[in-house]
């Protein structure tokens, strides 16, 4: 898991507070606490559970110095710790809200390469990710519709609600780290405009256009075919030749 920047700001003063804490504890432990501090075990034992504020008692401070040292130990490492804690709970939040509402995050982004990347939903890219599965084939599922994505996830599918036309939207897939792109939406405008995203965002990446119907195909072949680019049409290909296609 990858730390974040505010997480990591937060866990780096923790640690020069305990720092702080463990060096003035050892330097004013002979003198100024109930019982001397007189290693650095005991200076860093009383550091922690002073800003943990665990507390047990043991030891304690019976001067003005040690008194004020205490109080400022307290504050400064409870500030810190439940800075640490925010950060840690917005940032699973986060991932979690994410996750409900279709969203891709940038932990999953970050594990995304040779993967195979499924743009839209209809009966072949479904067949398609069934074999992939079956395969232990590394996939996502890219559609724009949200009742589709809540059922696919449900079924365990790596799913993401986004809009195949939107550059915006797909760059988020690492597409030009992927194994291969199939693009199935059965309809002729989407399937142009997702196949020009896919041709900016991953130009060598291989491509399978599912053509449902010979204008499909006929508009994808008129924009002249790539040679990483391949249109199927489905009355001749069943998902599963396809899927063999890709090995």
């Amino acid at each position: 898991m990858k730390i974040g920047p505010i997480l990591m700001i937060y866990l780096s003063v923790l640690i020069l507070v305990v720092i702080f804490g463990t060096v003035f504890s050892y330097v004013l432990g002979p003198t100024n606490f109930n019982i001397p501090i007189n290693s650095p075990l005991t200076a860093l034992y009383f550091t922690i559970i002073t800003i943990s504020t665990v507390g047990y008692g043991d030891i304690y401070p019976v001067t003005a110095v040690g008194r004020i040292f205490t109080m400022i130990l307290i504050l400064a490492g409870i500030s810190t710790f439940l800075g640490a804690v925010t950060a840690i709970s917005s940032d699973f939040m986060s991932k979690n809200v994410e996750k409900l509402s279709g969203k891709i995050s940038g932990l999953e982004r970050r594990t995304l390469s040779r993967h195979h990347v499924l743009i839209g939903t209809d009966f072949i890219n479904q067949d398609i990710a069934d074999k992939f599965r079956a395969n232990k084939e590394q996939f996502i599922i890219v559609t724009a519709d949200k009742t589709t994505a809540d059922r696919y996830m449900d079924g365990g599918l790596r799913t993401y609600v986004a809009d195949p036309t939107s550059e915006l939207d797909m760059r988020k897939f690492e597409m030009h780290k992927a194994k291969s792109i199939i693009i199935d939406l059965n309809e002729n405008s989407l399937t142009v405009y997702a196949l020009l995203i896919v041709r900016k965002l991953a130009p060598n990446v291989l491509t399978i256009v599912v053509a449902q119907n010979s204008e499909i195909a006929e508009r994808v072949s008129d924009l002249g075919l790539k040679k990483n680019e391949r249109v199927i049409n489905v009355s001749r290909h069943l998902a599963g030749e396809i899927v063999k296609s890709l090995k």
